[in-house]
């Protein structure tokens, strides 16, 4: 009996040998399954809430800041798994049948929704967005010149200049802060717009500035003033108005644009080089942090945001509260600042929407002209993407109050 019990096992493993899939199968089945997973992980991270365990929320928040780059590529994702979902049906693996519907279906959702969000938003404000233009790079062109405006401490900043083909006497002219959380990036990050933007009519001086560590909460505002201050001083020179400069910036840079415009004569930010202030035309801030202690409280990037401020005011919010408040431009809100136009991605996840909001209902309170546009399902840093619909949204915005603040001017 016993011999006939282990003939039974050896045959049932023999038979078990005979029926198991060849080694190809099985690594397309597992590709499958790696390839549903990934987008049910990566869809699910695209739509998720903030998360109230820090760790947890950076990591997340840096995989939202990623796929925000790359949401286009879900649909190549939607279609791989719906193929998945078609062989699986066939061969009728249940399990991963559903595993590539979940998928496919998810994955067509992240193209959707901020597709015909930004194409909704669009027509609200009489334009139009392009799926055929996402994968745009935008105009490039080298700078017309690179000079120096200052050497301070040893170390030279520079500005490129972008001069518009056929410049009118007394164009307008935007002195532009890059991004970079105030402790990277560089001038040349932005070329498609500054060339974009020459177009338009306007001459762009984009701008070093010291960055940190050390502690540059002063400094770095000072720089920027200094830039204004060369400019300004040198306006004949490149055929613009002294009277029609603005500022503008991106992130970190959009901090310091709406600083500089908002702490003119204020003996805590003077120009870190010997030049006189005076008001700027306008302010432009793309998904600026308006305030510091509270961005600490709702950003979807706690760790990121924590570090770059550590760096730039010196220290932790609680060792340093009062460089916090001063770095932030909510507290210098008072009436007859400049106009203003606030940008900012609605699913933002290193600056807070909020931040932008914030500084909207201080300036209204204030009297100042201020417009405000939410971007929704729109991520940090797609002024890098010129094809973003981010992008594609803000060009005729900006373009419209280019021409009722800057062009109107000259």
């Amino acid at each position: 009996m016993s011999n006939i019990a282990q003939a039974t096992a050896g045959e049932r493993r023999a038979a078990h040998r005979a029926r198991k899939e060849p080694l190809a199968p099985r690594l397309a089945s597992a590709a499958a399954w790696l390839l549903c997973i990934v987008v049910i992980v990566g869809g699910a991270i695209f739509f998720a809430p903030r998360i109230p365990v820090d760790w947890l929320q950076d990591v997340v928040g840096a995989a939202g800041l990623a796929l925000s780059a790359a949401t286009l590529w879900f649909a190549v994702g939607c279609f791989l798994c719906v193929v998945v979902a078609i062989v699986s049906w066939r061969s009728r693996k249940v399990w991963r049948l559903a595993a590539g519907v979940i998928a496919a279906a998810l994955a067509l959702t992240v193209v959707l929704v901020p597709w015909l969000t930004a194409w909704r938003t669009a027509s609200a404000h009489g334009s139009t967005v392009s799926v055929f233009s996402f994968s745009d790079q935008g105009p490039h062109r080298s700078p017309t010149r690179t000079t120096t405006f200052a050497t301070i401490d040893g170390q030279a900043l520079d500005l490129d200049v972008y001069r518009p083909t056929q410049p009118a006497a007394g164009a307008p002219a935007i002195v532009f802060v890059h991004g970079g959380g105030f402790v990277n990036g560089n001038r040349g990050e932005s070329n498609s717009w500054f060339s974009w933007l020459a177009t338009q009519g306007v001459t762009v001086f984009s701008i070093d500035y010291r960055l940190a560590p050390p502690a540059r909460w002063q400094q770095a505002t000072g720089d920027v003033k200094c830039a204004l201050g060369w400019v300004r001083a040198h306006a004949g020179e490149f055929g613009i108005a002294s009277s029609n400069i603005s500022v503008a910036g991106d992130s970190a840079g959009g901090n310091l644009a709406l600083m500089a415009a908002y702490t003119v004569g204020d003996a805590q930010f003077p120009p870190t080089c010997e030049v006189p202030e005076a008001p700027v035309r306008s302010v432009i801030a793309l998904y600026p942090i308006t305030n510091l202690p509270a961005a600490l409280d709702d950003t979807r990037t706690p760790y990121a945001i924590r570090t770059m401020l550590d760096r730039y005011t010196g220290g932790r919010i609680a060792q340093q509260r009062d460089r916090y408040l001063a770095a932030s431009p909510t507290e210098h809100v008072a009436p007859g600042l400049p106009p203003t136009l606030l940008v900012q991605g609605g699913s933002d996840h290193l600056v807070p929407a909020n931040q932008t909001t914030r500084l909207a209902t201080a300036l209204n309170a204030a009297g100042v002209p201020v417009q405000t546009y939410e971007l929704p399902w729109v991520d940090h840093g797609f002024l890098s993407r010129w094809g973003d619909w981010g992008s594609q949204l803000l060009r005729p915005q900006l373009s419209k109050f280019v021409q009722q603040y800057l062009t109107a001017a000259s």
